[in-house]
């Protein structure tokens, strides 16, 4: 689906409110105001907020996927994979003082989706588990990667640590994200 550069733009002001007010924190007034764009302007693009929220989960599922992808072929083993996904956390906590996570802050606000995007919200959600899931399953294959449980409940406590990890960035600084990094590559690449 190609996009004209004028909703690429409204997408990357949605995304950066998003990130910082949360998606219930940020209405159409202050996409205008930003963008000085008028509010029928930005309807012609997006005509409900809904349709804007799943504008924006569709971005995430694809850059996910891209980065999923670009991880696997460039690294040679699974614990270099684990590593790269650890260090891509790190680019999406770029402005950790100001910002979460796309899909954290997506997740805050679940409840107040409308359900088309409350669904939507979920399968990026699942995708991300499963991502991490698969990840995990082929480093204890190849012997590379330590985790008690299987590799399904271990990317549950993968995804809620790295999502708490943001949290906890965005309200203590980065210095707690290197700390919570460190601890990750302790517990998952290190022979018990």
């Amino acid at each position: 689906m190609s996009s004209s550069p004028r909703k690429e733009e409204i997408l990357a002001v949605a995304r950066d409110l998003m990130q910082t007010q949360g998606y219930s924190g940020f209405s159409y007034q202050d996409l205008s105001s930003r963008l000085d764009l008028s509010k029928p302007s930005i309807h012609h693009h997006y005509p409900t907020k809904e349709a804007l929220g799943l504008a924006l989960v569709g971005q995430y599922q694809g850059m996910m996927d891209s980065m999923a992808k670009e991880i696997r072929s460039a690294n040679p083993t699974v614990a270099d994979e684990f590593r790269a996904m650890l260090a891509a956390g790190e680019q999406v906590m770029e402005g950790c003082e100001e910002r979460i996570c796309p899909l954290g802050a997506l997740q805050a606000d679940l409840q107040n989706f409308p359900p088309a995007l409350r669904e939507a919200t979920r399968e990026l959600t699942l995708r991300m588990h499963t991502w991490q899931a698969d990840l995990l399953r082929r480093g204890r294959e190849a012997g590379e990667l330590f985790f008690d449980g299987s590799p399904e409940e271990s990317a549950w406590n993968l995804c809620a640590t790295l999502q708490g990890g943001r949290v906890l960035a965005r309200t203590l600084g980065s210095g707690t994200w290197d700390a919570i990094r460190a601890q990750l590559e302790r517990t998952y690449l290190e022979l018990r």
